[in-house]
């Protein structure tokens, strides 16, 4: 996997090792009902994780930037805590 790191964008100041840019992890489709999240059929939807500080106020900073441009696309949004 290191070999392709220049490809994801993830390589840094030392090129043999990046920031875990560009690794997926397949989360299964019946693990996200059964976390009662409504989703289209398998395989029609794409999951994130986005890394959010403790502070409540920084994490409504970064939503507020986050969800305009989110918006911006053909995208549909959901945010779940």
């Amino acid at each position: 996997m290191l070999e392709n790191m220049v490809h994801h964008g993830a390589e840094g100041a030392d090129p043999l090792t990046g920031d875990g840019a560009g690794i997926m992890v397949q989360i299964p489709h019946e693990f996200i009902l059964l976390q009662g999240i409504p989703v289209p059929e398998k395989g029609r939807y794409g999951t994130g994780i986005v890394f959010m500080p403790k502070h409540n106020h920084s994490q409504e900073v970064i939503l507020d930037i986050i969800v305009p441009l989110l918006s911006k696309t053909t995208l549909t949004i959901s945010i779940y805590f």
